[in-house]
């Protein structure tokens, strides 16, 4: 699976979810984080709990992402460190644009956490969603 083909498939995921939204259907809300892999391709982080759920949350260890995709929450944040802790949010840049950086995710599919690609992955403790 290569990079295009994995970004081609997200635009097509982000077109259908804002179709169903339009149309009324419900959208679960929930945050969702990618890495890259060793063939460079995009693989979803699994078993992170709760990331359906506001609120604080840690990770299940430090996990690599690269990209971050939040669905239906009004606005998530990142952090470097457990339990969401002051100063350690980590900026994320929206489609790796370096004058477009926040610490506050809003709702998109296309939030990556580096702009220049120099570290593919970057370490994630812990997370805070608003409903």
């Amino acid at each position: 699976m290569n990079f295009k083909r994995v970004s081609g498939r997200s635009t097509v995921i982000g077109i259908l979810a804002c179709l169903l939204m339009t149309m009324g259907a419900v959208v679960q809300a929930e945050i969702r984080f990618y890495k890259v892999d060793k063939h460079d391709g995009l693989k979803r982080q699994m078993f992170m709990r709760n990331d359906d759920k506001p609120g604080c949350h840690n990770a299940p260890g430090a996990r690599k992402v690269h990209r971050v995709a939040v669905i239906d929450f009004a606005h998530c944040s990142v952090y470097a460190e457990k339990n969401c802790k002051d100063k350690t949010e980590l900026p994320a840049y929206w489609k790796k644009k370096p004058d477009r950086e926040k610490i506050k995710l809003t709702v998109g599919s296309r939030w990556y956490m580096n702009v220049d690609g120099a570290d593919k992955n970057v370490k994630v403790r812990s997370w805070r969603c608003v409903k």
